[in-house]
């Protein structure tokens, strides 16, 4: 084995580190045959974007409440899902994006018009008002009063909303993005997921990923692979530092899936490895390293 293989082999285990720690828990069945389970897996990607997790897991758990209390979903979830689907109009985000075209760089939610519109849209209403809710972050459960305060994650969540509310297939997006690459189109489910509001290639490529990880037994073509290997900070950083130097992303995903492929290695679990390395450093220094070497 050489070096280059050896280090992805390494990544690659790490990868399964990353499988221990966030979706080993996962039921996959559960997150086939419930609606609101696929949802929030979902949500527990889309939220992930750019700034402080914890910020991002305010933004999350208050989101899952508000759904959760307007449309009492833990009470009857079919039922709610069908007073969603007839409630369907307030997950229009047409408004939102005109507002947003005339108020240029400014925020949209200090606008007269914004305030208006939430007081016709219930939903908008609920997500912009200040609620206190149970926050679990690492070993705690925080007692926060959250708001989500910015347009992005508001339009995010309505156009999802609108996503599982347009037809059957879509009711479950985990089960839509799970059949869709069974059948091998992984394009496919990459443009449906980039086609709602907020969502780049990076959380495109990461849900897909997860959902590969979480199925193993599902097979992808691997000119297929490159819409599953999400590439943030983390990923490039450490690509970079093992001689992936490429400018550009596309072809950074490339040179690392081909060399997997050549290896015989899985590109999803060097993906996760990257970030995983990157994320916590500290640890995987702690345990493959201080405890197991002597210098």
């Amino acid at each position: 084995m050489g070096n280059n293989d050896l280090v992805l082999a390494n990544l690659q285990k790490l990868g399964d580190d990353y499988i221990a720690r966030y979706l080993r828990s996962e039921d996959r069945d559960l997150l086939l045959s419930d609606w609101w389970e696929g949802l929030k897996f979902f949500f527990h990607r889309s939220f992930m974007r750019g700034r402080r997790d914890k910020l991002s897991y305010k933004y999350l758990y208050f989101t899952y409440e508000i759904l959760n209390d307007y449309f009492e979903i833990k009470a009857n979830s079919e039922n709610a899902y069908s007073r969603m689907c007839n409630e369907r109009s307030y997950f229009d985000i047409a408004p939102l994006i005109e507002l947003k075209k005339k108020a240029k760089n400014k925020k949209i939610q200090g606008c007269a018009e914004f305030q208006d519109l939430a007081s016709k849209n219930k939903i908008v209403s609920l997500l912009i008002t200040p609620k206190e809710v149970k926050i679990p972050w690492q070993a705690e459960t925080l007692s926060e009063t959250v708001k989500l305060d910015n347009h992005i994650d508001i339009m995010m969540v309505l156009d999802v909303l609108n996503f599982i509310t347009a037809g059957p297939d879509h009711k479950n997006i985990y089960r839509y993005v799970y059949d869709t690459l069974v059948a091998n189109k992984a394009s496919e489910a990459f443009k449906e997921l980039k086609g709602i509001y907020a969502i780049g290639d990076k959380i495109s490529s990461l849900i897909i990923r997860d959902i590969l990880l979480l199925n193993p037994e599902i097979r992808i073509s691997n000119e297929n692979y490159k819409f599953a290997f999400p590439v943030d900070t983390w990923v490039e950083k450490i690509g970079k530092r093992l001689g992936y130097d490429e400018p550009k992303v596309s072809d950074l995903k490339e040179r690392i899936i081909n060399d997997c492929l050549k290896a015989n290695i899985d590109p999803c679990r060097v993906a996760a490895g990257l970030w995983f390395v990157g994320f916590h450093s500290m640890d995987v220094l702690m345990d493959t390293c201080l405890k197991k070497l002597r210098f």
